[in-house]
Parts: structure tokens; sequence; C-alpha cells
């Protein structure tokens, strides 16, 4: 699906035909979309235009592929957009709907310039792994806040940040975890989690309900557990316990 949508934005000359061709052939030979279009013999037997189109796009994912680790989310965005041409491409479908789309665009530019290199090890990839990650949940939130049910939003503090809710619970809060046991010997590590805590705590709009365990399963062993120095440090008259 996400071959489909990129493939055909902009309009690079590859039409529904081809891409229900590259489809067939890609499930006969067991391939992804992608992989299709990179095997010169499936390529062959289409129009000379779809397989230079084809090619091209190829050749644009791999370029960009392989500067993801050396450049800045922004400026990856910001090229690619230049790159495709992607202001023209909203200007095609009319003037006043590219005003808005374009303004769009530039937030997600901005968006990106707001990913740090060091909050790239939360999902264990480069800065773009945090950001996609992070766009994709705000997307998952707002298509919660659309619907009548009830919903349970599970994030990391880090992906928390910009986004609200009436009541937030912020769990495992116990000494050695958060803060982890080795923020104690580098102050400036205590104080970005200390920073990430306060991120946690202002999410909340209405509820807040912040909890430790007593015992907790950790390196496949049973370990008594205390409070973080977090929870500690807050004065008794704004708890309820």
């Amino acid at each position: 699906e996400a071959f489909r949508r990129a493939v055909g934005a902009p309009r690079r000359g590859i039409g529904d035909t081809t891409v229900e061709f590259l489809a067939v052939r890609a499930r006969q030979e067991g391939l992804c979309l992608f992989d299709a279009a990179r095997r010169p013999a499936i390529l062959g037997d289409l129009r000379a235009a779809a397989r230079t189109a084809l090619t091209g796009f190829v050749a644009l994912i791999e370029k960009f592929r392989a500067r993801v680790n050396e450049m800045a989310v922004d400026e990856l965005l910001r090229e690619l957009v230049i790159d495709i041409r992607y202001d023209e491409h909203l200007k095609s479908e009319g003037e006043e709907m590219a005003i808005e789309r374009l303004e769009n665009v530039r937030e997600l530019i901005s968006g990106g310039a707001e990913v740090v290199v060091e909050e790239g090890g939360e999902v264990g990839g480069s800065p773009l792994d945090v950001f996609l990650q992070r766009a994709a949940l705000v997307a998952d939130v707002d298509s919660i806040a659309g619907t009548d049910g009830d919903a349970l939003t599970l994030m990391t503090m880090h992906n928390a940040k910009g986004l609200e809710f009436p009541m937030v619970f912020v769990t495992g809060l116990e000494d050695g975890l958060f803060p982890l046991a080795r923020s104690y010997e580098d102050p400036a590590l205590l104080e970005e989690e200390r920073r990430l805590f306060y991120v946690a705590v202002t999410r909340a709009m209405q509820v807040l309900t912040l909890t430790y365990a007593e015992e907790r399963r950790r390196n496949g062993e049973y370990m008594r557990a205390g409070p973080s120095s977090f929870l500690t440090a807050i004065p008794k008259g704004m708890l309820d316990e």
C-alpha cells in the first residue's frame, strides 16, 4: 500500500495498469512491489515509458534510503519535497487547496527538525524511524478522537511530547528503573530523565495517575522495588495516595 501511494504522488507516468501488472508478477515471484520494480526481468515486459518511470522511482527511493543516517530528518524531508517537485504536484490539484496542503508540508518538515539524534535509540533505528513512529502515533490519536468508542493509547514519554489526554497513567515509577540507577552517577542524564518525567505528567488534562510496583520481574528474577525519587520529591499535599 505504501508503494502504491508513493509511486502515484506525484504522478510519474506509472498508471494503475502498470502497478497491477507489477503486483501480479510480485505475487508470482514472492516479492514486495518495490523489489519487483528492481527486477530487470520483470521490467522488461513493460512498455519503455513505464519501465523508465519505475527505474527512476526505484533510484529515488534508494538514494534517500542511503542518506537516512547521514542527514537530519528535516533536511531529508526538505530535499525530498524539492526533488519530486511536490509543490507543483499539489498546485496542479487546485491553487486554493494547495495553499493549505503546502502549509501542512512545511509543518511536517518543522516537526522533523524537532527530532534529535539521541532519541534514535528509542526504537533502535535512525532519527527518521523515531519521526515516523511519532507521526504514525499522532495520526492514530487523531483517528481515535473522531470515534465514539473508548480507547487506550500506549506510548513512551518521548512520543507523548506535544500531546494531551483527559487521563494519563504513568507507570514503572520505581527507583533504579525511572530514573535509571546509572543516572545518579551522571547529573546531566538525571536531569534529562527529570525533564521527561515533567513531560509525562503535564500531558494530563484532568486526571493523572502515577504508579509503581512493589515487586517487578527484571532479568528473569522478581525483585523488590521502591518508589522513584521523582515520586518522593512531589510534596505530599499534591497527591492522593
